[in-house]
């Protein structure tokens, strides 16, 4: 028996993969989620700290939401309550409305810290999109992305300010910790009578992509998708409490798409934040242990594959994604092969990650050179190293005559690896 149901439009939805055989179309098998009205005004800032003012999570329940702690800076010891989160937002928001209209673009360059939620969501309130970026970035790095962005201003600290200010960009710079900006968050708000309207399909972030396929690219988010991946997070964990995180930990980068939407998720929820600076082993395990961080016990999704051997021993011979992980970081080989291959005494290569004790793994350049080049091991790691963020550069590298694809060109990379070990341990 063909298992289907008739929608209200008359639409014959297949019951398992949810397709429908008359438009071709996969819709969720999951129940519908209750969202504002499309045509509302309503900004994604508004509508997270409406979550945590109006719904019931776990962490919030019989409590005064404004005494719960949001985040704590596990190297400072400094922490932020949800309290003054909320005042330092509208606080923030009344001063940057008067300098700012809906639709600019800001640029954001600075390592994590307690301000950071704070700009993300004063700017968002008033129209003003975001666009962060990575603070560790090199010159050219951070150049091509205020390129792409076109922001009228930027949000930066006195250590990265001057990767802004060695280029020829028409930008005003606030530094967010300098005492000006510091007496903004507290500055005294009145009542607002023309609030800023903001409408769900306005942008609210312009993101940046990991660069797995050459240089990174800036991706819109409007209001609307940012509320309704935020709903969706929300809604699970209200529901299944094994969704739920008393107490997280947040070594994830701010600029990051994936560490955004971790921010917004915790203050929808109520949740507290631990976080984390320069990702290292024996500090996160002691914030962990600090703070009581939340275990789910569960499986940890490392994106390796592995086998197990006759005798038990965990062997991890390749990723998921092609994508070096270096430290907490992670590194796209595309992109540095794309430089090498700028160099003109280069004529193919390959990139791949070999394993470090220390970083987990390191970027390995393959390099085939130009007939008769004198091209060495320091050149190139030098090369690579003045057009990138530091945990980019490549940190060995090997000669070989010809990279191996497979037949449709791509670079088979598991065996370049494979190379890299063995010849490694021969040497031992």
């Amino acid at each position: 028996m063909e298992k289907t149901k008739k929608s209200n439009h008359s639409r014959t939805i297949d019951l398992l993969s949810g397709y429908d055989q008359r438009t071709g179309i996969y819709h969720s098998l999951r129940s519908s989620l209750s969202l504002p009205p499309i045509d509302q005004p309503l900004s994604a800032s508004e509508y997270v700290l409406s979550l945590l003012r109006t719904s019931s999570p776990p962490a919030t329940a019989g409590k005064n939401i404004e005494s719960l702690t949001y985040l704590v800076n596990a190297n400072s010891g400094e922490s932020l309550t949800y309290g003054e989160l909320l005042r330092k937002v509208r606080s923030l928001a009344a001063t940057l409305r008067e300098r700012f209209t809906s639709g600019d673009v800001a640029f954001i360059l600075s390592p994590a810290s307690l301000h950071v939620p704070v700009v993300y969501l004063a700017l968002m309130s008033i129209g003003v999109v975001i666009s962060p970026a990575n603070p560790i970035g090199s010159e050219l790095e951070v150049s091509h992305q205020v390129e792409v962005s076109k922001p009228v201003i930027a949000f930066a600290t006195s250590q990265t300010v001057n990767k802004l200010r060695s280029g020829s960009f028409p930008l005003g710079v606030v530094l967010i910790d300098s005492p000006e900006f510091l007496s903004w968050l507290t500055k005294p708000v009145s009542p607002i009578s023309n609030p800023v309207r903001v409408n769900q399909t306005d942008t609210a972030t312009i993101l940046f992509s990991s660069g797995t396929t050459g240089r990174v690219k800036g991706v819109l988010l409007t209001h609307r998708n940012v509320i309704a991946s935020t709903a969706v997070s929300h809604q699970r964990a209200v529901n299944d409490p094994v969704d739920y995180e008393r107490v997280g930990l947040f070594p994830l980068p701010l600029f990051h798409v994936f560490g955004f939407a971790m921010m917004i998720r915790a203050i929808s929820l109520g949740e507290k934040l631990v976080l984390l600076g320069r990702f290292e082993l024996e500090a996160m395990m002691k914030a962990v242990e600090k703070y009581k961080v939340t275990d789910q016990e569960g499986w940890l999704k490392t994106g390796d594959l592995c086998y197990i051997d006759p005798e038990g021993f965990l062997y991890i011979v390749d990723r998921l994604k092609e994508l070096i992980k270096y430290k907490a970081y992670q590194v796209p080989p595309v992109e540095l092969e794309q430089i090498l291959q700028s160099n003109p005494d280069v004529v193919d290569a390959a990139v791949v990650p070999f394993p470090d004790e220390d970083a987990g793994e390191i970027p390995m350049a393959f390099i085939v050179r130009k007939p008769g080049s004198n091209l060495n091991e320091a050149q190139i790691i030098d090369f690579v190293a003045k057009q990138v963020a530091p945990y980019k550069k490549v940190r060995r590298v090997a000669f070989i005559n010809a990279i191996p694809k497979n037949p449709a060109g791509k670079i088979l990379r598991r065996g370049l690896t494979k190379i890299a070990v063995d010849g490694n341990k021969s040497k031992l």
